[in-house]
């Protein structure tokens, strides 16, 4: 490598000239390096070789000083009293609105947004280059805010462009209004949002190519959480999507190669399609792993969809069924190393083809509905961990070959509810409809019947997930009563009541204790069931280092879920 006092005379002008250039708002930083590296030139070595090492050598400086010069930061401060949609864009004459500052950038460049609240529709209408994102971010540790009333169109969108990267946004809208737009965009490539909180409104990729979603906050949308549709090799990975009035994560429409990785879905039962995660429509090579699915009306449910794997996942707390393998036209799937429990109804049903379902504890809904066949052909199953209810004949529609090569029993987890007659018990309107209008906010008419088998006084109770100790005050064959109350019933009868017997704390850990007879009875010695920490990630830690990964929601945000 060349030395500074050995640079020849005329690549030190070359290079001067080169770093003298004027560029609007361009870096210096080659500048004074330059300079001082040709002030040292000693003159009695200017003999030193020149050929192809001086040729490489200025041809390495004129791309590392191309590269720095092309790189642009632009300021966005509308609190600034010199800010201006005419200024230069820098920290002491900065650009009011964020519209503004995405017009100006080109590939390589940044956009920083100061703190404050934006009443925009940011169109970002240029992105960048391999190499050379354009990133347009908030400025670190601070607060920006997009978002307007309720008849205003805000959010961030794009078209056709590649290579972008949105970093550290909050976006709010209105449930109910459809000209909110949230993050959302069609036809893009490269892209990346990270570390956004997105309240009241959703996220959605439509016809983009190796995207990734990652380490954002979405909740209380009116109608999905974060959505891919038409999508290549995109992924979604340790976000957090709760609260939302229909699915929590969707993947339609002919999307394939793409990974929903390492998530926290959860609270999403309050009306149409109340799912984690639903995938519909001609999806293809899909890969579903390290995600936490709690509290939700489904866990997964699934359609039209081609080679898949389920795997390291819990489904735990569901309103309905835990997975639906559905329609008789989900085929290749392989379901591995998952934990199912604390389901309403049927942990696990599968209709397709070649359907592989190993190495799972899975524990019978509140139907008795273990495995359920709902096609025409039998699963391909072994090493799994099953517990249903004693004196019952549950459903468990695997080969019989399997279940030899199965467990029954109580996995022993390290923090769970009771199992008893049930692990969940539900509203049963279809066996008992009488009991639908009879419901109130301290008493709920169960299936399980009867109830004193399930519940004594003093109990506490959990109700629909809620992190609620409630005490069991009154128990029939019909209902159980309890302090306090709930806040309101819901609008259709979806509550369900888990029992925590005398545990006055309800942590929920669903990984084995040290004494479970589902360790090392997997394939190759491996443990049954997932190993994702449940109270790691509703904390917002997935890496499993101690420390929050999520961006926080601010206390008008009004977080609906744990």
């Amino acid at each position: 490598m060349w030395s500074a006092a050995r640079m020849p005379s005329g690549m030190c002008r070359v290079m001067c000239l080169m770093c003298r250039t004027p560029g609007k708002g361009r870096s210096r930083i080659w500048t004074g390096v330059l300079l001082s590296m040709c002030q040292r030139r000693s003159a009695t070595e200017q003999e030193a070789t020149m050929g192809l090492n001086r040729a490489v050598l200025l041809a390495a400086l004129v791309v590392a000083c191309a590269r720095v010069l092309s790189a642009a930061e632009y300021v966005v401060d509308q609190n600034h009293p010199r800010s201006s949609d005419t200024g230069q864009g820098t920290p002491d004459a900065p650009l009011k609105t964020i519209s503004a500052g995405v017009a100006k950038l080109k590939p390589g460049d940044t956009l920083t947004v100061k703190a404050g609240t934006y009443a925009e529709l940011v169109r970002v209408s240029s992105g960048g280059e391999e190499g050379k994102p354009v990133v347009v971010r908030a400025a670190p540790g601070e607060r920006v805010v997009i978002a307007g009333p309720d008849d205003a169109r805000v959010g961030i969108t794009w078209s056709g462009v590649g290579y972008l990267r949105i970093e550290g946004f909050e976006v709010r809208g209105t449930p109910g209004n459809g000209r909110h737009t949230g993050i959302s965009a069609d036809d893009g490539r490269h892209i990346e949002i990270s570390h956004c909180v997105v309240v009241g409104t959703r996220i959605s990729l439509n016809n983009h190519a190796d995207s990734v979603v990652k380490r954002c906050v979405q909740t209380g949308s009116s109608g999905n959480g974060i959505t891919l549709t038409r999508a290549r090799n995109c992924v979604v990975e340790e976000c957090e999507v709760f609260g939302n009035f229909a699915d929590g994560i969707v993947v339609a429409w002919q999307s394939d190669g793409c990974k929903v990785l390492r998530n926290y879905v959860h609270n999403n039962w309050n009306d149409n399609h109340p799912d984690g995660l639903q995938v519909y429509r001609g999806v293809t090579n899909f890969l579903v792993e390290g995600n936490l699915f709690f509290n939700n009306g489904q866990g997964f449910m699934l359609e039209e969809t081609d080679g898949g794997v389920f795997r390291n996942n819990i489904i735990c707390g569901t309103h309905h069924s835990g997975m639906i393998l559905g329609h008789q036209n989900s085929h290749n799937w392989t379901v591995e190393q998952n934990t199912f429990a604390f389901t309403a109804y049927q942990a696990l049903s599968y209709s397709g083809k070649k359907t592989v379902v190993r190495n799972n504890i899975i524990l019978a809904g509140g139907d008795n509905k273990v495995v359920r066949k709902a096609g025409e052909e039998m699963c391909a199953a072994e090493r799994n961990f099953f517990w249903a209810p004693s004196g019952t004949r549950p459903v468990c529609d695997v080969p019989p070959d399997a279940e030899t090569r199965s467990k029954w029993g109580d996995p022993k987890f390290v923090s769970a509810p009771v199992l008893g007659r049930k692990a969940v018990f539900y509203i049963d309107i279809w066996q008992h409809p009488e009991v639908r209008d009879k419901n109130t906010v301290n008493r709920l008419y169960l299936g399980g019947r009867p109830l004193t088998d399930s519940f004594k006084i003093g109990d506490h109770i959990e109700v629909n997930f809620d992190g609620v100790v409630r005490t069991v005050s009154a128990a029939t064959e019909e209902y159980v009563e309890f302090q306090p109350p709930l806040e309101k019933m819901h609008k259709y009868p979806w509550e369900v009541v888990v029992n925590w017997g005398e545990k006055r704390e309800f942590v929920w850990d669903l990984r084995l204790a040290p004494d479970s007879p589902a360790r090392r009875m997997g394939t190759g010695g491996q443990d049954a069931g997932s190993s994702v920490d449940m109270r790691a990630y509703m904390r917002g830690d997935f890496d499993g280092d101690g420390k929050r990964d999520l961006p926080q929601i601010a206390d008008e945000g009004g977080r609906t879920g744990r």
